[in-house]
């Protein structure tokens, strides 16, 4: 199995190494919810050796991407960030994607599925007017995020610079003398990339300093994008899901020039949904599992996608698929070792 640049880390630190699309990655360190709380409440720092990483340019490359997401990025600005829903001809969601103008027709993308082979593939099946050239840069560059309410001090003492970045903006600063590729997704959430040798050098120049991260596992990682609401790949995001049964509808803008999924979509809206993917926690002391399944009186009407404990409610959390023909979704109920517990639909983040 392909290792990730923080491999080294994780031996050193005493990580639990598991398989993960391919990869070999640390499952946690020590405490998954003190892992957890790290990235809510300090600071945390964790692998995403695993993203794949692309450079789109070209002047083709903006209306191609305008064509090939369910809405549009031509009004981004240079150096502006935002996420897209990456969409199958028939409409259905191929991937999430974090979304970079780096200039006028050049474009960054990283995407959560690990191998994403099927990409050229994809964008090549799109027609559009001017050339493009797409190069996949997964193998030189390596991912780490950082998170918790502590992050920007901690930035901006590595690099004066980070402090002025505003959510949703890259830029490209030093730190700890490595130049590194920086995005803020949201207020207490930041993501950077840099050649694969020289990010073992950032860390470890961090873990000497006088207050120090806490290196978090990829469960304690996953724990807190499940509070947090995030839909991951493999997980929430499979790819015969639609963009409308995922709850995305606000990230779909069908009122503009036609793109190849969109004749798909309209069809999708006038259709009533088949299935509705939930957010919901427990009462209960034990942890839904994978494919635990979901009741409505005694019919089995869903399974269970992911689940974990919200140190944020000091509950079970977990996400799910559920069949809405002829279901009440306040009786919902969750069967796990032979145990039914009532599922309580939420709105999630759940801090």
């Amino acid at each position: 199995m392909r290792r990730t640049p923080f491999y080294n880390l994780h031996v050193e630190s005493g990580g639990t190494l598991c398989p993960w699309q391919g990869m070999e990655i640390s499952s946690h360190f020590g405490s998954i919810l003190d892992e957890h709380r790290s990235l809510n409440e300090g600071l945390g720092v964790f692998d995403l050796g695993y993203r794949s990483f692309f450079r789109l340019d070209g002047p083709g490359s903006t209306p191609l991407l305008d064509r090939a997401f369910a809405q549009s990025v031509g009004m981004l600005s240079v150096g502006g960030l935002c996420q897209r829903i990456l969409l199958q001809p028939d409409g259905l969601v191929a991937d999430l994607v974090t979304v970079c103008r780096e200039a006028d027709n050049t474009w960054l993308l990283v995407l959560q599925d690990s191998n994403a082979s099927w990409l050229p593939e994809l964008l090549h099946g799109i027609s559009t007017d001017g050339e493009y050239y797409l190069e996949d840069l997964s193998k030189q560059y390596a991912w780490a995020g950082l998170a918790g309410t502590r992050v920007r001090e901690f930035l901006s003492c590595a690099s004066p610079e980070a402090e002025a970045l505003g959510c949703g903006q890259k830029t490209e600063v030093l730190v700890s003398g490595v130049a590194v590729h920086l995005w803020r997704l949201k207020n207490n959430y930041f993501q950077m990339a840099c050649q694969p040798e020289l990010l073992e050098k950032i860390i470890r120049s961090w873990w000497i300093a006088e207050s120090q991260p806490v290196l978090c596992g990829f469960a304690s990682y996953e724990n807190w994008r499940l509070e947090n609401g995030e839909l991951r790949h493999g997980l929430e995001l499979t790819r015969n899901a639609t963009p409308f049964e995922l709850g995305l509808d606000s990230m779909v803008e069908l009122d503009r020039d036609y793109f190849p999924a969109r004749d798909a979509l309209v069809g999708m809206q006038h259709k009533d949904l088949e299935h509705l993917l939930v957010h919901f926690t427990l009462d209960a002391t034990r942890i839904p599992r994978s494919q635990s399944p979901v009741f409505c009186g005694e019919e089995k009407v869903g399974v269970v996608c992911a689940g974990g404990f919200s140190p944020s409610v000091k509950c079970p959390m977990g996400s799910a698929w559920i069949r809405t023909a002829n279901v009440d979704f306040d009786e919902l109920k969750v069967e796990l070792r032979r145990q039914r517990y009532d599922l309580r639909i939420k709105k999630f983040p759940l801090k």
